[in-house]
């Protein structure tokens, strides 16, 4: 018998992508968490996690609102802590599960990388 998977998306709770991965994981019975950048904070520790498994270039979403609003200097310095400061930059969802993580993951890719 096949384990259901248990998830944690990452990300902001009303962005329309986040939104439909959790669908997905609603709809195939898999328990997941939405850990809320807005709610629940991204601490350096929590960046530090994203930057064991994405380089800092993949995790900044260079076509968000918050990155054409970034100051030059800002977009041409980018450390970890810039994430921290503007976590509207990091390319969402961010899951993970069963060890595996994936970044900007649509709901078809996820159900075919659980299936």
């Amino acid at each position: 018998m096949k384990e259901t998977p248990q998830l944690t998306i990452y990300g902001i709770a009303n962005c329309d992508k986040v939104r439909a991965v959790r669908t997905l994981c609603q709809r195939n019975g898999y328990h997941c968490q939405v850990h809320d950048y807005r709610r629940q904070g991204l601490d350096a520790s929590l960046v530090q996690e994203f930057l064991r498994h994405f380089s800092l270039d993949e995790l900044v979403n260079k076509r968000s609102a918050t990155w054409r609003q970034l100051d030059d200097n800002i977009r041409n310095s980018l450390t970890p802590d810039t994430l921290m400061q503007y976590p509207t930059l990091i390319k969402r969802p961010i899951v993970h599960a069963n060890g595996r993580w994936w970044l900007g993951v649509t709901p078809k890719q996820l159900a075919e990388a659980l299936a």
